[in-house]
């Protein structure tokens, strides 16, 4: 397999390079450590796995980086040296050898010092301006694609890495399409339109770095629980004040992060220029009070008083600029138990659709939240046929039970999960997914039966004939990552 590859190519010589070592990997492929020879300096080769390079999408993306990179020309981007192929028949990236660590490795002390942080936002903010000049969008701009280290006066240096899922010229055909068929994004950084599976632009970054300056200054990112929960908070939530977490950040920056994070792009920050500019105001008005940057035995948060921040200088930015707006019903937070519930289904429908190529394009929309301990299964005909529908992917086997005949209107569709063992797999909802016959998809949950609790059920209204794609997704803690079970149903007229 792939892990026992890595081994393989160490030691290899391919175009001029050597392969000493590997620097790192995940599912998309191996960074390895070589020697290009003729210059005789270390680069880092990027190779991705067999089943990456046999994908003709996954194949584009690959390329794309290499592209995307390559255009950009900052200290704070990655360069890319070379592209070429490897004997197997994969392709390879070979860019700079960026000496540091992740930047949330300086987290492991506590926040960063809000100057110290603003410097860094800065470097970044620099680099994204290159990079949306020549038409690039990130993407995934998260703290463990942007490398940091020190320089021979110990001041920070940063280089923003991975352009694997970055977006060349936004708007075009090509960038529609790729949007509409790849994983794209991180959700602890996602803006709202990468979430509803949009094609993004350059604020798209500014969102992502608005979430990087939240957490360098407050130690923890500004929403948090499960990727679905995140990808809802994002959504709906409002964004917290960083002083909420850290009273030591004043409001300047506050403000700033504010106006970073707007829900809507067109409220945002306007372009990483204008960013530079703004850190530029607010470092120079926080100078003006001579604060030090606390060594680290202080850098844990302390409790101000109210009127320690009233005496902070404050800088005249228009409000259009910098203070979002208030939030329509769409981006309120979640309050009901129902509401959650409902909440909890569209956030399961986004992360499918963020990792199922081809679904991205399905519209999605609230679900029936009707709960199982609701539905009275006696309001059914006591001689309901159900027909079985059986599916198993090697570690969970599923049992849905159909009525049958399936007409239109609304009807409770019962399922049973259960792993390799026949052990009953027990959780309190299954999240389901019913696309009609015309592209739309409704996000809800299958609940616990009252009247069988090994069962599961969920009502649905059919009101048109046709053939509706069902699909069910098992707890995560006894699935494997790729499981949903897909269920065709035929509805017919009356």
């Amino acid at each position: 397999d792939d892990k026992d590859h890595h081994d393989s190519l160490v030691g290899n010589k391919v175009d001029g390079y050597t392969i000493e070592g590997v620097i790192g990997g995940g599912s998309f492929g191996t960074v390895y450590r070589g020697r290009q020879h003729k210059l005789d300096r270390v680069v880092a080769l990027k190779v991705p796995t067999y089943e990456i390079a046999s994908d003709p999408v996954m194949s584009k993306r690959f390329a794309r980086e290499a592209k995307a990179a390559a255009a950009i020309h900052h200290p704070g981007v990655v360069s890319i040296y070379a592209v070429g192929d490897l004997p197997d028949g994969r392709p390879y990236l070979a860019m700079e050898f960026v000496e540091g660590q992740p930047l949330d490795r300086i987290l492991d002390d506590g926040p960063v010092p809000v100057l110290r942080a603003l410097g860094i936002v800065r470097q970044i903010a620099s680099a994204l301006s290159e990079t949306h000049v020549v038409g690039v969008v990130h993407r995934d701009l998260k703290p463990s694609n942007i490398m940091w280290r020190r320089d021979r006066n110990g001041d920070d240096r940063i280089t923003i890495v991975d352009f694997g899922i970055a977006l060349c010229k936004p708007g075009t055909a090509e960038a529609t399409r790729l949007t509409a068929n790849n994983l794209i994004g991180t959700p602890h950084y996602m803006s709202p339109e990468q979430a509803h599976g949009e094609v993004v632009d350059a604020r798209a970054d500014l969102y992502a770095l608005g979430c990087v300056t939240f957490e360098l200054i407050t130690g923890s990112t500004p929403f948090d629980g499960s990727g679905f929960e995140v990808l809802l908070a994002h959504l709906g939530r409002p964004v917290p004040r960083p002083s909420d977490r850290n009273p030591d950040v004043p409001e300047n920056v506050d403000r700033l992060v504010l106006a970073l994070m707007a829900k809507r792009p067109s409220e945002r920050i306007a372009s990483a220029d204008t960013l530079v500019g703004l850190i530029d105001d607010t470092v120079e008005a926080l100078e003006s009070l001579d604060l030090p940057d606390p060594p680290k035995s202080a850098r844990r948060p302390k409790r101000k008083t109210a009127a320690t921040k009233k005496d902070r200088p404050m800088i005249p930015i228009p409000r259009s600029s910098f203070e979002p707006q208030p939030l329509d019903p769409i981006d309120r937070p979640a309050v009901t138990p129902s509401q959650r519930t409902r909440w909890m289904a569209i956030g399961a429908a986004l992360a499918f659709v963020l990792s199922a190529a081809g679904v991205v394009a399905v519209r999605l929309i609230v679900g029936h939240d009707v709960a199982a301990d609701r539905l009275d299964d006696t309001r059914e005909p006591a001689a309901q046929v159900r027909r079985e529908i059986f599916r198993d992917d090697g570690s969970l086997r599923l049992r849905a039970y159909v009525p049958d005949p399936m007409i239109i209107g609304q009807h409770l569709i019962w399922l049973e999960l259960r792993n390799k063992l026949g052990a009953v797999i027990k959780t309190d909802q299954l999240i389901v997914i019913v696309e009609d016959p015309q592209g739309s998809a409704t996000a809800t949950v299958a609940r616990p039966r009252s009247s069988n609790p090994e069962q599961f059920a969920f009502a649905f209204d059919y009101k048109q004939p046709g053939i509706y794609q069902v699909r069910i997704f098992p707890p995560e803690n006894a699935a494997r990552s790729s499981s949903t079970f897909a269920i065709p149903i035929d509805v017919s007229g009356r």
